[in-house]
């Protein structure tokens, strides 16, 4: 009697456990979740571009268009600032974010690095990776996004310190992380991409996360192949923008690197407005092609259709966080243009940079009203509640009556001759991570007469400002 008694708590405790396994997988070209098919409906929400105190408040205005996922970035050079020196409070606290996602009954895709591009500054590499003044290796000098060994050390180091504290918030142990990405876009290197450095990712990766934790890549459908890794070792999935692509052609693309089976469509970036550079027009895209292309991903394959919003709130670039591009010219051999990010990422989504619905500076139909009437369509369920719009106030006229001309304040600001160099070096090699560096020069008056020209020593890969 005893025996059978034993049995039955034996078979009910199995079953228990059973029950309570909390899985995600790739199977039959679908998402499943703890069993049962599940349909990703994300948005893009930066911990780093949003106010601590904002936090809950734009990732409700983001659920309550009926999304139930949410991505992010971690900027490697926003935790690690100085070599070894790490950061983990205030907006830099990634994992109370996170946290808070999951009290919201939403789960994650994460998308550590090492390099994530975001225009972010640097695309998220430190700094110092760049200086050969600071003491680390192959500082300067080092291949980055490659398996140069130098680049790599780097790499380890970080990821021994992220990953270990990413891995309680996996969804197998109970964490709402379901996916996590690796590199970002690595395709566009094009000839120069590296299949070694991609596995060496994998490898760490898995280490630190276990072989349950989901990860992909994304990229572009053209490139795909260049920025991935074929069958079983990764996850490829695909990014674009509405109606630039046939949904076919993408997601054959995704399917074609993957196992069969094995590729439910994902596009990771779909792209409800855009970036601005400094000098441009705020963004104004399409709200209906928007809307009708988003429907046609969750339509795609009976239904199961995923997608991510970059961005769903696009939040701001505090500091000096803002990256930049580089523009080829249309003309052949007539160079580049350096293209820098403005402080605003509002990037003209359904959430604004204030936290308004739909674009009321920007203009245009509302794309958080449409976007929430589109999945309620879709899933025949009712989003939830809208939060109660922000209080947004005018505070009228505002007189600066005092000022200081920048130039007369360097006294103050730097006491002192400055730093002697025979030519002008990059900002990283005087150990300056970001900011304004002013170069002078003493000219003679007869070369200026004889038409001298300035030498910098290299091309400037920044913004300069010459004057006399």
């Amino acid at each position: 009697m005893n025996s059978v008694a034993l049995a039955l708590v034996l078979i009910a405790t199995c079953l228990s456990t059973v029950h309570t396994q909390r899985t995600f997988t790739l199977e039959n070209d679908r998402f499943v979740r703890n069993g049962k098919p599940t349909q990703l409906i994300s948005g893009s929400v930066h911990y780093h571009r949003i106010p601590v105190p904002y936090w809950r408040d734009r990732l409700l205005r983001v659920r309550s268009m009926g999304l139930n996922t949410i991505e992010l970035y971690i900027p490697w050079n926003y935790h690690e600032r100085y070599p070894g020196e790490y950061t983990w409070d205030g907006m830099a606290d990634v994992f109370s974010f996170i946290e808070l996602i999951q009290e919201l009954e939403m789960v994650v895709l994460l998308r550590v690095g090492p390099y994530i591009c975001a225009e972010w500054d640097f695309g998220g590499l430190p700094w110092w990776l760049g200086s050969s003044q600071i003491w680390v290796v192959g500082g300067g000098k080092m291949h980055l996004r490659s398996s140069d060994p130098d680049y790599l050390e780097h790499v380890d180091r970080w990821f021994d310190v992220l990953l270990p504290k990413v891995a309680p918030y996996v969804y197998q142990r109970g964490g709402p992380v379901v996916m996590v990405q690796l590199e970002n876009e690595y395709g566009f290197i094009g000839d120069a991409h590296d299949k070694q450095y991609m596995r060496h990712l994998v490898k760490l990766a898995r280490k630190a996360l276990g072989d349950e934790i989901v990860l992909f890549t994304t990229d572009p459908p053209p490139v795909v192949e260049k920025g991935s890794l074929p069958d079983d070792e990764i996850f490829s999935v695909v990014d674009f923008g509405p109606g630039w692509y046939n949904l076919s052609d993408a997601f054959g693309a995704q399917r074609k690197y993957n196992p069969p089976g094995k590729s439910p469509a994902l596009c990771s970036e779909f792209y409800p407005g855009w970036l601005v550079h400094w000098g441009e027009k705020m963004a104004n895209t399409s709200a209906q092609v928007l809307t009708d292309s988003f429907s046609e991903i969750l339509a795609y394959n009976q239904g199961s259709g995923s997608v991510n919003f970059y961005m769903a709130h696009g939040g701001t670039n505090f500091g000096w966080t803002a990256g930049a591009g580089i523009a080829l010219y249309a003309e052949e051999g007539a160079g580049e243009s350096y293209q820098a990010h403005i402080t605003s990422y509002d990037y003209d989504c359904m959430v604004s940079e204030a936290g308004q619905y739909g674009q009321p500076g920007i203009g245009g139909p509302n794309k958080y009203e449409m976007i929430r009437e589109a999945v309620k369509r879709h899933t025949g369920s009712e989003p939830p509640a809208s939060p109660p719009p922000p209080t947004i106030k005018a505070y009228g006229q505002v007189d600066l009556q005092q000022s200081v001309p920048l130039l007369e304040a360097l006294p103050q600001l730097w006491p002192g001759d400055g730093i002697i160099s025979r030519r002008p070096l990059p900002m990283e090699e005087y150990g300056q991570g970001g900011g304004l560096i002013l170069y002078r020069v003493k000219v003679k008056a007869e070369a200026l007469q004889n038409g001298a020209e300035l030498d910098v020593s290299s091309p400037v890969h920044d913004y300069a400002r010459v004057s006399a």
